[in-house]
């Protein structure tokens, strides 16, 4: 139960007790509000209560002894706010919810401690709470750790790469829950820490999903990672295993660098400012290049000039151009080879030879392949000769081509002549080269050499360089056809074994030899040649003659009855142009004007056409009124309908309709028109119109005789007004109907 005291009697009991209450701490109820207000604090009962009875409580915070009974409301209920306890107070426990606890004085339940939980004024209340609420949960600040209702000295205890978790303050082990001991974990005093193994998740802490900061670390660092309370307890670590850091665009040592200069697999770089892809310096090693000027070649002495890096040839110039640290060192580009000479002859000992940039100091000469230094009259500059001795210093004595030398041929089969192409200058015959006389074609046969008879038998017996020539043994006649048409000059003739050219032809009378087109088979053209070889030149048989038409009143056009193929005119066939259907008239020929009166001119086979000299334009008179169409033809004769000289006809197929027609219709001319006079318009005969009958004066007549109610059209009736009936005392009209007339 709560019990109301004065402020100043609750700081004498206080005062008074053997044990006092922890320290106070600024707190909030479980429900989030602050400590009622007031000049009251709510204080223990004097008699004995729950605080003393229960003797233990499970680890959510209720007790556990079955012998106190557990009232709803009361303490270690189960609880969401303050209005579910009998006391007021709905404090932490270990438990996903609340725990209802009770006021105290000086004594709680174990596990429990009591505690003041406000200070409104001059009011203090205190009430049981437990201590270990938070006990185990993951964390990364004392703050996480530490409520209203929790223990104020609780810590958030960095347990290494497991990570951080809630401590709880105590004096030795009694003080702290089963399974937990007391130690120091460092600076800030004793702690509640398991005795073995991590700290396990409690139902409170999974379901708010408390999670905390870890690591996983090897030999090559630690990588951060989170670990927390799920359903299943307290997870592994998310961190990576730590690794060799690589060239990967990855951190795999942990270590917040990415691809550092540590990796194992990094490349040097040099700064290589003349662009030779040589840098200098020593270099540092990096996953990617650490600049646009850098390469991984290193070693270069003079990054100022592109002409000078480890990889130039270096050359005779007075400069380390290959940074080897010497300078135009023998063998350099340039460099000249100097040889010992020491008989003077110009040549040195080649095995001796220096190839510097500048003379050796001594006797140098840059000619070596000296054979002999002590002999002046042995060198490579002396010409070999047939003595038995090296003269030259080529290793080899009495070579071939040496002075003095005999040209010798091979000669095979022995007939004493050689092949002209093997062949050697020697100081002596040998036993492959023995005769000294060349011009064997065919140095596999003894019956083949120079001199030997030529025969009929397509071989070059005599190596002359022909074979079956003229007059050999065996020969026939050929008469020398140049121009290769069949036909031979029979003039000309040689003996051969064969046909040879241009001496191919058996066959005579070619009469020109050098024209392939003019021989006894060809055909006679015009082209002024004698081509078939007949003796004239020209004549009518030639393929391209033609005709000349024989022409006797000189008109251009010639009688085609009369002609001969020719290959140029002569009288009197002197004309190309047939056609002409009167030869004797040179007014007729084709193309001629024709004429009216005369006869065919143009020899088309009309005699006066249309269009004739002379002709009249004839208009067609279709009806027979005289009057044509405007239709028209010149001829020399009416012809074909075209009969009459007069035009203007405006409808051909009425007789009636023509010009100066004067006769009045009621039918039209057949095409629906009345205009018979063809003056373009339709007349009507009567355009009266009717007026009416008065009787004046006893008098009945009309006023006008006349159409009345309108003028009617062409070949329609109308009522006509043509007289008056008199009454007696009336004055009638008299019509009739009347039906127009036009022209």
């Amino acid at each position: 139960m709560r019990v109301l005291i004065p402020v100043t009697f609750a700081v004498m009991t206080l005062v008074g007790c053997s044990t006092a209450p922890e320290r106070a701490v600024s707190a909030v109820r479980a429900d989030g509000s602050g400590v009622g207000g007031g000049t009251e604090v709510v204080t223990p009962p004097d008699a004995p209560g729950p605080a003393a009875e229960v003797a233990a409580l499970d680890g959510l915070g209720s007790p556990t002894d079955a012998s106190v009974p557990l009232v709803e409301g009361g303490f270690g209920w189960p609880c969401q706010k303050n209005d579910d306890c009998l006391s007021g107070w709905c404090v932490e426990g270990a438990a996903s919810s609340g725990v209802c606890t009770e006021g105290c004085f000086d004594q709680c339940p174990n596990g429990w401690a009591c505690r003041p939980v406000g200070n409104v004024g001059e009011d203090v209340t205190y009430i049981c709470v437990f201590r270990t609420a938070r006990l185990c949960w993951p964390c990364r600040h004392d703050s996480d750790c530490r409520s209203a209702t929790t223990d104020p000295d609780a810590r958030c205890l960095d347990r290494g790469d497991a990570g951080s978790f809630c401590g709880v303050g105590c004096l030795d082990d009694s003080n702290c829950p089963d399974g937990y001991v007391c130690e120091d974990p460092g600076a800030g005093g004793l702690q509640c820490v398991p005795a073995s193994g991590e700290c396990p998740c409690g139902e409170r802490a999974i379901s708010l999903a408390l999670d905390t900061d870890c690591a996983v670390s090897k030999s090559y660092g630690s990588c951060i990672g989170v670990r927390g309370c799920v359903a299943s307890g307290l997870s592994a670590c998310t961190a990576p295993p730590p690794a060799e850091e690589v060239c990967n665009g990855k951190d795999d040592d942990c270590d917040g660098l990415t691809d550092s200069s540590d990796a194992s697999d990094c490349v040097r770089y040099y700064p290589d400012e003349d662009g030779d892809l040589f840098g200098i310096g020593a270099g540092q090693c990096e996953c990617a290049p650490p600049g646009p000027k850098h390469v991984v070649a290193g070693g270069d002495c003079a990054d100022n000039d592109a002409n000078v890096s480890p990889g130039v040839t270096e050359s005779c110039n007075f400069a380390d151009d290959d940074c080897d640290g010497q300078t135009d060192e023998p063998g350099a580009s340039g460099c000249t080879t100097w040889f010992p000479d020491g008989d003077g002859d110009g040549y040195g000992d080649a095995g001796q030879g220096l190839c510097e940039c500048e003379p050796p100091g001594g006797n140098y000469v840059t000619a070596g392949g000296d054979c002999a230094d002590t002999d002046p009259t042995l060198s490579p500059g002396v010409k070999e000769k047939c003595d038995g001795i090296d003269n030259d210093c080529d290793g080899v004595v009495d070579e071939d081509n040496a002075k003095g030398c005999v040209v010798y041929f091979a000669d095979k089969d022995g007939d004493g002549f050689g092949k002209t192409t093997e062949l050697r200058c020697a100081c002596a015959p040998s036993a492959e080269y023995s005769v000294d006389r060349g011009g064997d074609c065919n140095d596999q046969d003894p019956k083949i050499k120079p001199l030997a008879p030529e025969l009929c038998n397509f071989i070059d017996d005599n190596c002359d360089g022909v074979a079956d020539e003229h007059g050999t043994i065996g020969c026939g006649p050929f008469m020398k056809d140049a121009d290769q048409d069949g036909f031979g000059d029979a003039a000309d003739v040689k003996c051969f074994c064969q046909a040879t050219f241009p001496y191919t032809s058996t066959v005579p009378g070619d009469c020109n030899d050098i024209a392939v087109n003019e021989h006894p088979n060809a055909n006679e053209v015009c082209d002024g040649v004698d081509n078939d070889c007949d003796g004239e030149v020209d004549g009518y048989t030639a393929d391209d003659c033609q005709y000349f038409y024989r022409d006797y009143d000189q008109d251009g056009f010639g009688d085609e009855t009369t002609k001969q193929c020719l290959c140029e005119p002569k009288v009197p066939w002197n004309n190309l142009n047939g056609g002409d259907c009167n030869d004797g008239n040179p007014l007729a020929f084709p193309g001629a004007t024709e004429l009216c009166g005369g006869g065919d001119e143009n020899c088309n086979g009309v005699d006066n056409e249309p269009g004739a000299v002379g002709c009249y334009n004839y208009y067609k008179d279709g009806d027979g009124d005289g009057f044509g169409t405007t239709e028209f033809l010149c001829v020399c004769q009416p012809s074909d309908g075209f009969t009459v000289l007069i035009s203007g006809d405006c409808y051909d197929s009425n007789s009636n309709a023509r010009p100066g027609q004067n006769v009045w219709s009621t039918t039209h001319r057949g095409d629906g028109s009345f205009d018979f006079n063809c003056d373009g318009n339709e007349e009507r005969e009567t355009t009266t119109q009717g007026g009416h009958c008065d009787d004046f004066l006893g008098f009945c007549s009309a006023t006008q005789i006349g159409y009345k109610g309108g003028i009617p059209g062409c070949g329609v009736y109308g009522d006509w007004l043509y007289d008056c009936s008199s009454g007696f005392f009336d004055c009638d009209d008299k019509t009739q109907a009347k039906q127009q007339r036009c022209r």
